[in-house]
């Protein structure tokens, strides 16, 4: 590399910046420029003569037409998972005076994929058309949606690609790791924050896919932890989506933990009594948890119980469907239900007691 770079200053300034202020010149011709060098050698990012073209043109991702949208996300989608391919290989044969190199070119990529994730997620083209939905959308607008969300999903599929990797080996301290993860994770939350891409299918299966990884590989337990409490107070459609990755992480990584400690403070949480949205968001997260992992809710419905002294009726209720939800799935095997026969009975009298619940 020719240039300094920080990752955790540029992110800053991002973080800072208006992202409608960047404007590009000659935008047409520093994409030609970059795709040119990049196509030959993923590493020439690591020239100022490379990167700085390319920072410009991400920062001004909203101001471009959509065609060079289109082109950056690409390139720099393709390019990521190149480059991490190319670290793998770095990383197999051993070359440990390579590895400084290989992670700030990473570090260079995960920032601008960052930046372009961010950025598509605020596009507020594709917002208008959502918004407008089904047979008001014109074929234009339904073209434009389409593509967009193929670009996101093809960048996401390019970060579990960078997640596959043993980054441990390459960032030598925690702090670091966690600034450079972070940079994907803290994305795919931005991506989810609106409603019709939480629904993309490719969309939600990568995003899964790349927070579970960070959980499970990359020690993100507490960051995601973080996100998803956050998330399930200021985006309600979040409520399903946000239990679907957990029943992820569960089933498809054995990972249950981070399911522990939501649900442990979920059931700790104190709602105003004008805060409506507050308890329906949570009420809708347990109910949609406890019908795809009930096992492992069953395990905390010590922690979830705390709940039927909340002053929300709507998270009383929601306490009652869960333990519904329970019962039905011990009852699908009279083996199991044999086997939990105590559990089921206490639960059972649980509801029976909470159907005298009429306090609003």
């Amino acid at each position: 590399m020719d240039f300094d770079f920080s990752v955790t200053e540029s992110l800053a300034a991002f973080k800072d910046a208006d992202k409608h202020s960047f404007n590009v010149e000659n935008a047409d011709n520093l994409l030609s420029q970059v795709t040119e060098e990049l196509a030959l050698r993923t590493e020439s990012i690591g020239q100022f003569a490379i990167f700085d073209p390319l920072e410009t043109l991400a920062l001004g991702y909203l101001k471009l037409p959509v065609n060079l949208q289109y082109q950056l996300c690409y390139l720099i989608s393709s390019s990521l998972k190149h480059q991490a391919e190319n670290t793998n290989v770095i990383l197999e044969s051993g070359d440990v005076e390579q590895f400084v190199l290989y992670k700030k070119l990473l570090e260079l990529y995960g920032y601008l994929a960052h930046c372009i994730l961010t950025l598509t997620a605020m596009d507020e083209s594709i917002a208008s058309a959502s918004k407008s939905r089904g047979s008001s959308l014109t074929n234009q607008q339904k073209k434009h949606i389409k593509n967009a969300n193929s670009q996101i999903a093809d960048g996401l599929e390019a970060i579990t690609v960078v997640l596959k990797l043993s980054l441990s080996r390459l960032f030598q301290t925690t702090p670091e790791r966690n600034t450079f993860v972070g940079l994907f994770t803290s994305a795919v939350f931005s991506v989810l924050e609106n409603e019709d891409r939480a629904k993309e299918l490719s969309i939600k299966m990568y995003s899964f896919k790349v927070l579970s990884m960070a959980v499970k590989f990359h020690g993100q337990a507490s960051s995601v932890e973080n996100s998803i409490l956050q998330h399930l107070t200021y985006f309600q459609h979040l409520a399903s989506t946000m239990a679907e990755l957990l029943e992820t992480l569960s089933t498809h990584y054995d990972y249950t933990q981070l399911t522990d400690e939501v649900l442990r403070e979920v059931s700790q949480r104190e709602f105003s009594d004008s805060d409506a949205n507050g308890p329906k968001s949570i009420s809708s997260f347990l109910i949609r948890l406890s019908e795809l992992i009930p096992r492992v809710v069953m395990k905390h419905m010590s922690l979830v119980q705390q709940l039927l002294d909340n002053n929300s009726f709507t998270l009383r209720c929601a306490v009652v469907e869960v333990v519904g939800n329970i019962i039905t799935d011990l009852a699908k095997s009279q083996e199991e239900l044999d086997q939990q026969k105590s559990q089921a009975e206490g639960f059972i009298e649980l509801l029976e007691e909470r159907f005298m619940d009429i306090n609003p």
